[in-house]
């Protein structure tokens, strides 16, 4: 059990950035990606009754990949997609993560984009709007709940 310690010890590294967002990247010696992630501690345990939602909401504004009439693109999140990276995000009851999954030669310009994604993203109302069109539609579809319902029918 030791010996498996140390290797996993070894592959993943953590750290807390200056402005506090903790984020882990894991090596993976008989692969050629890399997994990097950042993890905010913000989940749906810190929205107030009247915004339950919103943190997921606004994981959903930062995957703006651009699609549909009058939608804009993140560039940092094209950015990613470009490096070649596996991205996808989750929020839950502690916290809300964003993930990429890139290749090694490309770990420097996707850790750029990763941070830039989380930290730099800009969104306006119409962006919202249309994301929350996004929610309903995995709200319809089963795949969250109803704290999301509620962020994505508030005006």
């Amino acid at each position: 059990m030791a010996a498996i310690g140390l290797v996993l010890a070894a592959a993943l590294s953590t750290f807390t950035c200056d402005n506090g967002l903790e984020v882990a990247v894991r090596s993976r010696p008989d692969s050629r990606t890399v997994f990097v992630q950042v993890g905010v501690r913000v989940g749906s345990r810190d929205e107030p009754a009247g915004l339950a939602g919103m943190s997921h909401l606004l994981e959903h504004l930062l995957f703006k990949e651009g699609h549909g009439e009058g939608a804009r693109s993140n560039p940092a999140f094209s950015a990613l997609r470009a490096a070649g990276a596996l991205v996808n995000a989750s929020t839950d009851f502690e916290q809300t993560e964003y993930h990429a999954d890139l290749p090694v030669d490309q770990f420097e310009d996707g850790w750029e984009a990763l941070v830039s994604m989380v930290t730099r993203t800009a969104f306006d109302q119409a962006d919202v709007e249309r994301e929350r069109g996004g929610v309903l539609q995995e709200v319809a579809l089963g795949k969250i709940g109803f704290e999301a319902y509620l962020a994505a029918c508030r005006e």
